[in-house]
């Protein structure tokens, strides 16, 4: 019997450290894929847009401004009770840090060549939905901005493409607003990431819905 209370021991934790890694490794190719998709200055996908932007005004890093972002939204979405996980944390801190890093050392160096911008683009928006499937699949909860669509869906009752067209496309105004870069990689964004998304998800054979997220547990509030 204690033999197997081991085995069953050392299986969990064989697994939790493999779904950790899957995560970090996960967020390590997303900001990879955003830096990709910075680096050609084509025009950001609407929240980089809007961090960018905030980074010009108040002088700071887009990665930096990222992490401000992301830690205003995990306030956001705790307040309201949304699931969270250490997934979510890692999510708010990593990506923008990676991303100052993989910018600040030029990872992908700029180039003026349309074909290297365009092939940098794409490559990244590729990256971006292979992280997708690692980071989900870890199952340790959404990003912060995944967490305030879902907010938003649950108290108002709209669909799931109402509701990102509405958030994202503030993202993207007030990125405008505030200096952001928008162009036509904004639009090739919007019209190829999802389905880039569906075709990775179909080769692999992932449900995103069917995920079980381990996630903290808030205690219902007292009457």
């Amino acid at each position: 019997m204690l033999h197997l209370v081991i085995e069953r021991g050392d299986q969990l934790q064989s697994e939790t450290l493999r779904t950790v890694a899957r995560l970090v490794v996960g967020l390590f190719l997303f900001s990879v894929g955003i830096t990709c998709t910075v680096v050609p200055a084509l025009g950001l996908a609407p929240w980089d847009s809007f961090h960018m932007g905030l980074s010009g005004r108040i002088g700071i890093t887009i990665g930096q401004a990222s992490i401000a972002v992301g830690v205003v939204l995990l306030i956001i979405v705790a307040f309201f009770r949304e699931p969270l996980g250490i997934g979510t944390i890692l999510n708010v801190w990593l990506i923008g840090f990676l991303m100052d890093v993989f910018l600040q050392n030029e990872l992908f160096p700029y180039h003026p060549s349309l074909l290297y911008r365009f092939f940098l683009f794409f490559m990244g928006m590729v990256i971006i939905a292979v992280a997708s499937w690692l980071y989900i699949g870890a199952g340790y909860g959404a990003g912060p901005r995944d967490g305030l669509m879902l907010t938003v869906m649950r108290r108002t009752g709209w669909p799931v493409s109402v509701t990102r067209i509405l958030i994202e496309g503030s993202a993207a105004l007030f990125g405008f607003l505030l200096g952001g870069s928008l162009g036509i990689g904004t639009i090739l964004i919007f019209l190829f990431l999802g389905p880039i998304l569906g075709i990775w998800f179909r080769m692999v054979d992932f449900d995103a819905n069917a995920i079980d997220h381990k996630t903290f547990q808030f205690k219902p509030k007292k009457k």
